[in-house]
């Protein structure tokens, strides 16, 4: 018994691991500044779900001149419905890539990703949550992404690509 209970503890550590959660930040990386990319809105979901009966998908609308909102749609068997969870988010560009600052709809966290858009696609990286540090200026954030966003360990393994519905 106690040999299961370890091997279990193993493949949660690992999975953890692996596949963690972005960064979380009480700030975001920089305020709203930038326009709303026209190409981010829309319908979004991930190519697995499309074959789907009731995909999970995203639709992406303009909630400011400088900010989205992200409504989740996910399907629930139990309730044959689908559920939403929304976030309004906007970018932040360093050295020529647009990071994304979401924040889920009453909750104070910011969660992190770096974005790699085409009219069609994107893809997510999530900044990695074994970053120690904390920030309280946008400027000494900047300046630790500048610095570390070219590292491969700086992003999660669990990229997540998305298509135009």
């Amino acid at each position: 018994m106690k040999t299961k209970l370890l091997s279990y503890l193993f493949i949660i550590a690992l999975v953890t691991i692996f596949y963690g959660c972005p960064y979380s930040s009480d700030i975001p990386v920089d305020s709203p500044k930038e326009d709303v990319m026209g190409k981010m809105l829309g319908k979004w979901a991930q190519t697995s779900e499309f074959e789907k009966e009731n995909p999970t998908y995203y639709t992406v609308t303009k909630f400011d001149n400088f900010r989205y909102k992200i409504v989740e749609s996910s399907y629930s068997t139990s309730d044959s419905a689908y559920t939403e969870k929304v976030w309004v988010a906007h970018t932040t560009t360093i050295s020529g890539a647009p990071f994304l600052n979401m924040q889920e709809l009453g909750q104070e966290k910011y969660d992190i990703y770096k974005l790699d858009i085409t009219d069609t696609e994107f893809t997510m990286f999530e900044v990695t949550d074994n970053i120690d540090e904390t920030f309280t200026n946008s400027g000494d954030f900047i300046k630790f992404i500048k610095k570390n966003m070219n590292l491969s360990f700086f992003y999660n393994a669990s990229e997540k690509t998305y298509k135009r519905m």
